[in-house]
């Protein structure tokens, strides 16, 4: 809708530019604040500047920062203008007199407007020094608006500090930047630095509303704010938008939020009600029917994402706390349906649909198909199930290590989670005697003894057991000086079937490998802390010594006396490379016992049913 043309020239507006009779002058430009009081959203900035000039304490260099269309320019001009109105140095200039109109207008022969972009160099500078000491022609005082100033060169900022630290008491620096990490330390620190914010929703919303009264045309609220989001806290850029929207809809009706979203190219609100509806809902169909409308219609996927993960964000808001009004950028009636949406059924789920989402919408920015990416995630939301919360995980963990107690299993029998005979929870072995019967071949036990529920364990398993599978080719016994490849080679062996049963035994030392005999020493402590598990697998690993070797197999375990050694690792006849490399895979058994029997691997075991399938070591990469 275009504005009416009055049949009077149009009123100037409070502020800002007139309408030429032969020219049309943007919402931008005809509605700029032409007092401290018209400027939104600076109300921090603005009041400092009134009470600085009113109290004689105007600074010779000011720094404004702040991003695109918020004011930093405006606010320049006026401080421009209280300082040299004819009326005298005040806070509130008067607007009228020649001073007042010639800045605004821009053409004041003491105010220089200087775009920082086009004088980097030096030699500008350099003129600009030059200027500084002569004398004002009409003004009070001289005053340099530079623009974009972190555009200077280096070696202009150089130049312009002396200039700048001690100025003649008739000029004024005021520089505007959108970048001001570019900006050298030394500048920084000879100027008063004010933050420009971004003008909120709220407010720009009321202002478009006024200039829309101002202009007779009729905006729907949901349409100006719309605008307001599209702007991202700009006052010149939602004043742009507005322009755009009154040239695209002509009449007298009231523009509504459709066709504001239709010139903008973004998505309406309602259809991210509609679309996040149709994931709480898990209706797959007419959640990708809204992605089909969106694409056909020549909405920006990528800025439809972006608005959709901030949708979500609302959403969560609004579920989790009681008054979201503050937080949550809405009409009272879009409150009401963000609650109404985020408290039913599917509620729980959006924390996990925002964390996969805002996934999702880096991937839809950077792909060449933003569509799939965007149906196929959306396709993973709708069937999505609730994640188990890591507080009632580590319940469950708690809860089951009450119940195992540091003796293993409770005597009233196996758990809930027993794989089968043999096996306790989890998977795990139960725990065996090993004595006399302690396998199949009947390998003595060892010799620290077994509490009395575990040997009744075992006596349950061997029963209930089925007889074990001969290997294909069997282990042959060790001839003399072959003990320790034997050994190592039957615990490989061992480790592939029983990973779990054989893990104390890596770290034992071979004393001697005779017949079917095994003698394992520990030192240093070890025997101790292996000796609680011991028992229990003692029986399951000589039962598998045995299967491998095709005979029965007897394993003794014991502390090492004080100097006693082990069996030599290289045994007669043996070049070092054969013991080096003897010595590599000892350590790599001692290394993957290490991990196996680590809190933390235990722990993932009994939680998630776990098996390990294999370990492999720093050392197996080389």
């Amino acid at each position: 809708m275009s504005p009416k043309k009055p049949t009077s020239p149009p009123e100037k507006p409070e502020g800002g530019e007139q309408q030429p009779e032969d020219g049309y002058v943007v919402l931008a430009r005809r509605f700029r604040p032409s007092q401290f009081d018209e400027v939104i959203g600076q109300q921090a900035v603005t009041r400092t500047l009134r009470n600085a000039i009113a109290d004689n304490r105007v600074h010779h260099a000011y720094l404004f920062t702040g991003s695109r269309g918020v004011g930093k320019t405006t606010v320049a001009r006026i401080m421009a203008k209280a300082l040299n109105c004819e009326q005298g140095t005040t806070s509130d200039p008067c607007d009228t007199c020649d001073s007042c109109v010639d800045i605004r207008e821009g053409r004041s022969v003491d105010v220089y407007e200087i775009d920082g972009a086009s004088h980097t160099g030096v030699d500008d500078v350099r003129e600009l020094r030059e200027s500084v000491r002569y004398m004002p022609a009409r003004s009070r005082h001289k005053i340099y608006i530079i623009d974009e100033v972190h555009m200077l060169s280096t070696s202009a900022f150089n130049a312009l500090l002396k200039t700048l630290e001690e100025p003649p008491p008739h000029v004024v620096f005021i520089f505007a930047t959108t970048e001001p990490h570019k900006i050298p330390a030394t500048i920084l620190s000879r100027c008063q630095r004010f933050g420009f914010r971004r003008v909120s929703p709220g407010d720009l919303v009321a202002h478009l509303s006024n200039i829309c009264d101002h202009e007779g045309i009729a905006v729907a609220p949901e349409g100006l704010a719309l605008l307001a989001r599209a702007s991202e806290g700009s006052v010149r850029d939602s004043l742009s938008l507005l322009d755009q929207v009154f040239a695209y809809c002509p009449g007298d009706e009231t523009i509504q939020s459709a066709l504001v979203s239709e010139v903008l190219g973004v998505a309406d609100r309602r259809v991210l009600f509609d679309l996040s509806a149709a994931l709480l809902a898990r209706d797959a169909t007419v959640a990708l029917q809204q992605v089909a409308r969106l694409f056909d219609g020549g909405i920006d996927l990528s800025q439809f994402a972006q608005a959709f993960l901030g949708h979500l964000r609302d959403l969560t808001v609004a579920r989790t706390c009681k008054d979201p009004a503050e937080l949550v950028d809405a009409t009272e009636a879009e409150l009401k349906d963000l609650a109404a949406q985020a408290k039913g059924e599917g509620g729980e789920l959006l924390p996990q649909h925002f964390d996969r989402f805002a996934r999702a919408a880096e991937e839809v920015a950077r792909s060449a198909f933003p569509r799939l990416i965007l149906e196929m995630v959306i396709i993973e939301m709708v069937h999505a199930e609730p994640l188990l919360p890591l507080g009632d995980l580590l319940d469950r963990l708690q809860q089951l290590e009450a119940r195992l107690g540091p003796g293993g299993p409770s005597p009233a029998g196996p758990s809930a989670g027993d794989k089968g005979p043999g096996r306790g929870g989890r998977g795990r072995p139960v725990p065996t005697g090993g004595g006399s019967g302690g396998g199949p071949s009947g390998g003595p036990r060892a010799e620290a003894p077994a509490p009395a529920t575990a040997r009744q364990g075992a006596a349950v398993a061997e029963a209930a057991a089925p007889a074990p599978r001969p290997v294909a080719d069997p282990l042959q016994l060790p001839e003399p000086g072959q003990e320790m490849a034997r050994w190592q080679e039957l615990l490989k062996r061992v480790e592939a079937v029983e990973p779990v049963a054989s893990a104390p035994f890596f770290s034992g030392k071979l004393l001697a490998f005779k017949g079917r005999t095994v003698k394992l020493g520990y030192a240093n402590g070890s025997f101790e802390m292996g000796q609680a598990k011991m028992p229990e697998r003692l029986g399951p690993f000589q039962a598998e010594c045995a299967r491998q070797t095709a005979g029965p197999m007897r394993v003794e375990v014991r502390e090492m006396a004080p100097g006693e050694k082990p069996l030599a690792e290289g045994g007669p006849g043996r070049s070092a490379l054969e013991q080096q490399e003897i010595q590599r895979r000892d350590r790599q058994l001692q290394l993957r016992n290490e991990a196996r029997e680590h809190e933390l691997t235990q722990r993932i075991i009994e939680v998630f049913d776990a098996q390990i399938v294999k370990i492999t070591t720093d050392a197996d990469k080389k």
